[in-house]
């Protein structure tokens, strides 16, 4: 049998998320981050997180602007080739946001100078659309599926 073109594009579509799909949740994560459209997915976990980067990089971490604005930040430094989650992506098993695919990304930070891990999803459509984020810290070796 020789393999058709249609083959090979069925063949192709089964790997995800692809490039423009990656892109596209990068840029929908922006637009929702900055209309304070966006939860933390397990807030103990996110507050700790947070916390964190407030520790490490002396910046304010208190406020949901000063979250949205250290979200955003990362958000336009990170690019889809940075995507270090599985493929298909994995599930989310937190109560708020069961069963939703999770994005994660791993990248050399100018802002923070230091290799970071930033890991969302979403939930809902139209009005109700939300992101949701699990994980903003600096990298660690043993967790790219954090």
């Amino acid at each position: 049998m020789i393999p058709s073109k249609r083959t090979e594009q069925a063949s192709a579509a089964v790997v995800r998320p692809s490039e423009k799909e990656l892109w596209k949740k990068l840029t929908e994560a922006k637009e929702l981050i900055k209309r304070a459209k966006w939860l933390p997915a397990a807030p103990p976990k996110l507050r700790a997180d947070f916390e964190e980067l407030e520790t490490l990089f002396d910046i304010e971490t208190a406020l949901p602007e000063d979250q949205s604005a250290i979200l955003l930040t990362a958000l336009e430094e990170i690019a889809a080739a940075d995507y270090v989650g599985s493929r298909p992506p994995m599930r989310s098993y937190e109560r708020a946001t069961h069963n939703q695919e999770m994005f994660a990304f791993h990248w050399k930070s100018a802002h923070f100078k230091c290799e970071m891990y930033f890991k969302f999803c979403f939930s809902g459509a139209d009005k109700g659309r939300r992101a949701w984020v699990f994980s903003i810290h600096p990298h660690r070796e043993d967790q790219d599926a954090d």
